[in-house]
């Protein structure tokens, strides 16, 4: 906050001057890349926290910086902030893409900012193409298969399979299903018991941990004929180890 006001008291020196000649007056435009109280984030935005500082109050921008418009940078939302005939024009133009699921209910637009010697005579919001919607898909395999997605086949997606055991061949049947997802993640729909956290150490059985770690990713035990693999690679490692 500090060093933006700072900034903003030179900008006011440079600005003063220009307005002084007695013509018509000189809109003013600032470009500031910050992260101003009261907008809305999303998860992909870099963080610019300095010193446990994040956000500049809107204030910092009003009278008497004598502003017409803010153009801000940083917020990947298009929104307008500030207070209502307080504070100048502010908006944040927002990324031209999506830059994670959650902006998914974004409208990703330009600003066309009309201006004079009165200030900001208007805003127009132009679309920005986006060349796939971007979203979320949650059901079993089953439903995720059927008939009633067929209107997201082109979208960009975050796949949730919620079956209770893992389907086999889960993303490549996900992927034939929906060619562009992005992200394709098992989450089960039910609570069910989960193995706990296992420190591997020198102490722990391997094969102990590989059998926790097929029920945690698996949603069930394993079978015996899995573990017979998963032992039969264990002590084709050993040996290996010991003839090397």
């Amino acid at each position: 906050e500090a060093v933006t006001a700072a900034a903003l008291r030179r900008v006011r020196a440079d600005l003063d001057p220009r307005r002084a000649g007695g013509g018509a007056r000189v809109p003013a435009v600032l470009l500031a890349h910050t992260f101003v109280t009261g907008g809305d984030a999303s998860e992909s935005e870099r963080d610019i926290r300095v010193g446990g500082v994040d956000q500049v109050p809107s204030g910092v921008f009003g009278d008497p910086s004598g502003l017409d418009y803010v153009a801000l940078g940083h917020l990947h939302g298009p929104q307008r902030v500030g207070r209502d005939g307080v504070d100048p024009v502010m908006r944040y133009a927002g990324s031209p893409l999506a830059f994670s699921f959650s902006e998914a209910r974004h409208h990703k637009s330009t600003a066309l900012v009309e201006l004079g010697p009165d200030g900001v005579r208007g805003t127009e919001l132009v679309p920005t193409p986006v060349a796939r919607r971007l979203g979320d898909v949650t059901g079993t395999l089953e439903q995720l298969l059927g008939r009633t997605f067929d209107d997201r086949t082109d979208d960009w997606l975050r796949v949730t399979v919620t079956d209770d055991v893992r389907p086999e061949q889960m993303w490549a049947r996900v992927a034939a299903r929906f060619p562009h997802a992005l992200v394709v993640q098992h989450v089960p729909a039910t609570l069910r018991e989960r193995a706990g956290a296992v420190a591997v150490t020198a102490a722990q059985d391997p094969l102990e941990v590989a059998a926790q770690f097929l029920l945690a990713a698996g949603g069930r035990p394993a079978e015996q004929a899995e573990l017979a693999v998963v032992r039969e690679a264990y002590e084709r490692v050993l040996a290996t180890e010991r003839s090397a």
